[in-house]
């Protein structure tokens, strides 16, 4: 079974995690109530074994730097990320491992009732895999703070055939006070511009890093989400068409 272990931000410096496990799983949280009722769900829905680490950022220093320090101090085979306004589903990690070792994947997107495997926004990585990208201490790209991280990560692993998903492995993203994203269709594709401050400065690293290949692991290309503007701007630039 998963077992839980509590920590807070402003005492990360003591953390340590004496024992390897299967599988570790980070919740970096800001609302305990919620992190606790999500914990609950998931230990009770799952018969996989595993270490849960609840990470109170309780000196704000994101999700990205904390999901981060986590990985980097603990030692599995597997390592979920997740978040507080996760609503786990019966076995949902026991179906996403399984799924895992039968296709090799890197990068697992759970169903999270939003984005249905395009984007992981909750995910289980391999390490042997992640180790690769910004070696052994770090999960996400660390110059993130809090979103965008999963879209780089998913954008490698589907860019590079390493992006699984199992529609039964769900963590249903419950957050009523998030809003829908806009969608305009133009005569390629669907392009889907998420609406965010003008400069946003996680949008526009994922956009300058999207352009850039991700340093050289993938192909340069030109996203389809994220600010408005600069999605704009970079298709423009590209001469590819945008709506009007």
């Amino acid at each position: 079974m998963l077992v839980i272990q509590r920590i807070k931000t402003s005492e990360i410096n003591s953390f340590t995690c004496p024992a390897e496990h299967e599988t570790v799983v980070v919740m970096p949280a800001v609302k305990m109530v919620l992190a606790q009722r999500a914990a609950d769900v998931m230990l009770a829905r799952t018969e996989a074994s595993g270490l849960l680490v609840m990470a109170e950022d309780d000196c704000r220093i994101g999700f990205v730097a904390t999901a981060n320090f986590v990985y980097s101090k603990t030692v599995s085979q597997y390592f979920c990320y997740t978040a507080q306004d996760a609503f786990a589903g019966y076995f949902w990690l026991d179906t996403a491992l399984e799924t895992m070792r039968a296709t090799g994947a890197g990068l697992l997107a759970f169903n999270d009732g939003r984005f249905f495997g395009e984007l992981a926004a909750f995910g289980l990585v391999s390490r042997q895999w992640t180790d690769t990208l910004y070696g052994s201490k770090a999960l996400f790209f660390p110059h993130y703070q809090k979103i965008y991280c999963d879209t780089e990560l998913t954008d490698i692993a589907t860019r590079t055939n390493k992006l699984a998903y199992n529609p039964h492995s769900m963590l249903i993203e419950i957050d009523y006070g998030k809003h829908r994203g806009q969608s305009a269709r133009s005569e390629e594709n669907t392009i889907r511009y998420v609406p965010s401050r003008a400069k946003d400065p996680d949008g526009i690293l994922y956009v300058t890093r999207a352009l850039g290949g991700f340093g050289g692991m993938v192909a340069p290309f030109v996203p389809t989400i994220g600010p408005v503007e600069q999605v704009l701007k970079a298709r423009r630039q590209a001469g590819h068409s945008v709506p009007g």
